[in-house]
């Protein structure tokens, strides 16, 4: 199969089974500082980098002084973390909802006690 692989500049067959295009990519896992042209696609397009710490390597880029679009370039600790950030991405989760310690939040306490029968939710 990637002996297959091409350049497709044919709009119309952009579309075409099997042809993958940047819509079809949800984000980009890379080990931090790594910097190619991948990652400034990525960036270029507005698809999320995930920079993962614990994949040592050679390169030392600071990914962070590069200008990613808000909220899609993220740094991971390890692997694992990196698929809860692409689960909050794919769930419409904001990270700042799951990050730890929560912000001050106002709880607030209701009594359904005055509803009518008529009224009541049935499941």
């Amino acid at each position: 199969m990637l002996e297959n692989r091409r350049i497709i500049r044919d709009k119309d067959a952009i579309n075409s089974t099997g042809v993958l295009s940047a819509k079809d990519i949800s984000c980009l896992v890379i080990p931090e500082g790594c910097l190619g042209l991948p990652t400034l696609a990525a960036m270029e397009q507005g698809i999320p980098v995930i920079a993962v710490r614990e994949n040592k390597n050679l390169m030392k880029n600071d990914l962070g002084k590069l200008a990613f679009k808000a909220g899609k370039y993220f740094v991971a600790e390890n692997y694992p973390e990196a698929v809860g950030i692409m689960t909050a991405i794919k769930a419409g989760v904001p990270l700042s909802a799951v990050h730890r310690p929560l912000k001050y939040t106002d709880v607030v306490c209701e009594s359904f006690e005055n509803i009518s029968s008529k009224d009541q939710i049935k499941t």
